[in-house]
């Protein structure tokens, strides 16, 4: 393949970028390697040099610093003139004087560099000591005596000549270095091409082909008698692809054969239809009989509370819509009365429907096509099919008549508060949830002051009056949980959820204050109403009875203490 060829491939030039890159790495740190070494071996022997004349000539040196021959001493010093292109040689005698001095630049650039040695790094020097001890020494046949210590000679070169031949051959090396990696580059990219990426390409495109036209000829397998990974895969695609068209032409036999069993079983499904739209339309007939028998009607619903399917009864009796033409929500229908409508009924109806779970709300209403409302239960029972939720089915059942029969049976019937009973059965189930979660329930007993002559003064239409005020304003003091029932005549009861004495005190007052502040119309603005209270907590174990036995004892003190206040057990 070309190398121009070879370039176009994405795992090619991923290739030659990493085989480059590495092959660029290591020659970068092995050539800095080699150049520092040969660097740190040319100033050693730069140093070496200077040490090897210094010590060569140190003895003629001393004698011509003794001797004050500055001629000498100049000839000596201009043998370093060849190590450096700067450089500076300076002879002293034993006083420190300086006998000669020799460099190849300006005495004045000198005195700079060589007060700025100690902190350059281009510089070399070395600086010995002439000291001849108690030695003689002979000299064109005259024995010249010295002694101990005759003078210094201290030698400075540059090493900016080593650092630029040094930079010099990195570029040479560098350039060779390159040449190289880049030809051993286009090598092993043209080895792994031949052997590896050519033979990939081949598979890759076939591969391509196979997967649009299954019936194309197998791959051709190299001849040789040593075959590779790359070999191995070739058989191994050649053998998927041999199965795939095997199996292709199996399914398709399959989805035949399944095909003509599926007319079959149309037909014999189209035919059961047919029976089961007879039975059905039987069974609603009916089913229709039923519900309007037992005044129940049938709804069910998709996933989104949507009504998908409603008894007829329903449809045209409450709904009066044509069935099928509009979409209804259950939330639509149903709704909850008016004094419980603290949230939504889709937001109630929503949480039902994602819980999942059968359920039952007994208190509900739904408008007649007369625009009354009706009171209903609601049921309701999630469909499963094949473990799949779908919705809910349930009935609508008219109990209009039975919580009317429930009212009468539980509330008083000039009032509309609870009667003697209701009182009873709210008392029993209120101390089983103090028992359960450990507070204290309150008692009140009230009596309204002198309404025997509100009786006999201005008749008892008039009374009838007073009590319903008393009892609306009651209601409209308690809570929700609470119990305002009527027990007699002129007797009221209010039992309190959850209280403490002082909360059921601070309840009491507010009451008399309310009481005082009515002004029934039937009734003269002057004559005011008040009431009398006894009140006390009731213990965990206590009966009804005991309770409200000791309420109407501090009712009776209230009565004796001038009426209009409240009395209770201080201790």
């Amino acid at each position: 393949m070309e190398i121009d060829v070879m370039f176009q491939g994405r795992l090619s030039k991923k290739l030659v970028f990493c085989i480059m890159l590495i092959s660029g790495v290591f020659t970068l740190l092995s050539t800095s390697y080699t150049v520092y070494h040969d660097y740190r071996n040319r100033i050693s022997a730069l140093e070496q040099q200077v040490k090897d004349i210094v010590d060569s000539y140190e003895q003629p040196l001393g004698v011509a610093i003794y001797k004050s021959q500055t001629l000498i001493v100049t000839l000596i010093l201009e043998t370093f003139r060849g190590l450096s292109d700067e450089y500076l040689a300076a002879a002293k005698d034993s006083d420190g004087k300086n006998v000669m001095t020799v460099a190849n630049i300006e005495q004045d650039e000198i005195m700079g560099k060589m007060n700025a040695l100690g902190t350059r790094n281009n510089y070399f020097t070395y600086k010995k000591e002439i000291d001849f001890g108690l030695s003689k020494y002979v000299t064109n046949g005259e024995v010249v005596v010295i002694e101990g210590y005759v003078g210094s000679i201290e030698v400075t070169v540059s090493t900016e000549h080593v650092k630029r031949e040094i930079i010099g051959n990195i570029k040479t090396i560098l350039v060779a270095q390159f040449i190289k990696t880049l030809i051993v580059s286009l090598f092993i990219l043209f080895l792994i091409d031949k052997l590896i990426l050519s033979r990939q390409i081949r598979i890759v495109n076939w591969l391509r082909e196979f997967s649009k036209n299954q019936s194309i000829d197998p791959l051709q397998l190299r001849k040789t008698i040593h075959p590779d990974e790359l070999d191995d895969m070739t058989y191994v695609i050649n053998d998927m692809g041999s199965k795939i068209v095997s199996h292709q032409k199996s399914l398709e036999n399959t989805v035949n054969d399944r095909t003509r069993e599926l007319v079959v079983k149309n037909t014999e499904l189209e035919n059961a239809q047919k029976e089961l739209h007879l039975m059905l339309h039987s069974k609603s007939l009916a089913l229709n009989h039923i519900e309007e028998t037992l005044s129940t009607a049938l709804w069910e619903t998709d996933i989104f509370g949507n009504i998908i399917s409603m008894s007829e009864s329903l449809d045209k009796n409450v709904l009066r819509t044509d069935s099928g033409t509009n979409v209804l929500r259950l939330s639509e229908v149903v709704s909850l009365p008016r004094s419980k409508n603290k949230d939504s009924f889709d937001k109630v109806l929503k949480g039902i429907f994602d819980s999942r779970e059968p359920f039952t709300i007994h208190d509900t209403e739904i408008k007649n096509s007369f625009g009354n409302r009706i009171s209903i239960r609601l049921d309701g029972r999630p469909k499963i099919i094949d473990g799949a939720f779908t919705g809910y089915n349930g009935t609508i059942t008219d109990i209009s008549s039975e919580k009317k029969l429930r009212m009468l049976a539980y509330s008083d019937g000039l009032t509309g508060l609870a009667n003697r009973l209701a009182l009873e059965h709210h008392f029993e189930k209120t101390q089983q949830r103090a028992k359960r979660l450990n507070f204290s329930n309150g008692i009140m007993a009230l009596d309204l002051d002198f309404f025997k002559s509100i009786n006999d003064n201005y008749g008892h239409a008039v009374g009838d009056d007073v009590l319903k005020a008393v009892a609306l304003s009651l209601s409209d003091c308690v809570r929700e949980e609470d119990c305002v029932a009527r027990i007699g005549g002129e007797e009221f009861v209010v039992l309190v959820q959850g209280v403490t004495l002082e909360g059921l005190i601070t309840l009491a007052e507010r009451i008399n204050e309310s009481v005082r502040s009515l002004r029934p119309s039937s009734l003269p603005i002057e004559r005011k109403i008040t009431v009398s209270i006894g009140l006390t907590i009731v213990a965990l174990n206590e009966q009804l009875s005991d309770a409200l036995k000791r309420a109407d004892d501090f009712l009776y003190m209230s009565k004796k203490n001038g009426r209009d206040t409240v009395s209770y057990d201080s201790k």
